[in-house]
């Protein structure tokens, strides 16, 4: 009581949709797809240019052009998010090292985010529609 036997279940479901006919074997599967509400279509579709897009990675890649900086301020191999949490974690001289390779990463990157955002419309809108950001090409 209270347990499902999935696999009981599972094949009692597909020894009844056997017996349907193939219009109606076709109903059945149609009707067991998930449709989004036709207001989210929109906002689907903008996630999906976003996603398609090379605009996250732009962090990433800023983050590899100050590699060098990167390693002059710590001695072990780190991500941008850990470099982050070092520079809050030290002090002194060394937070401020840090600090400014970050503010350096976060420069560059803002600028390339900037230029596809220019040079892709779609993009730009995405961006406003999903994160509310404000429009780049308005300006």
């Amino acid at each position: 009581p209270g347990i499902t036997d999935f696999a009981a279940r599972d094949q009692l479901a597909a020894s009844l949709l056997a017996e349907l006919s193939a219009q109606d074997q076709k109903r059945v599967e149609e009707s067991q797809v998930f449709q989004h509400d036709p207001s989210a279509k929109e906002f689907l579709e903008a996630r999906t240019v976003i996603r398609d897009s090379v605009y996250w990675k732009q962090q990433e890649d800023s983050f590899d052009w100050f590699k060098k900086n990167v390693n002059r301020v710590t001695d072990e191999s780190v991500t941008y998010f850990q470099l982050q949490n070092e520079s809050r974690v030290v002090g002194g001289r060394q937070a401020v090292r840090i600090q400014s390779v970050l503010s350096a990463i976060d420069k560059r990157t803002r600028l390339l985010r900037e230029r596809l955002r220019r040079k892709s419309p779609a993009l730009d809108a995405a961006l406003v529609m999903v994160y509310g950001l404000k429009p780049i090409l308005g300006r």
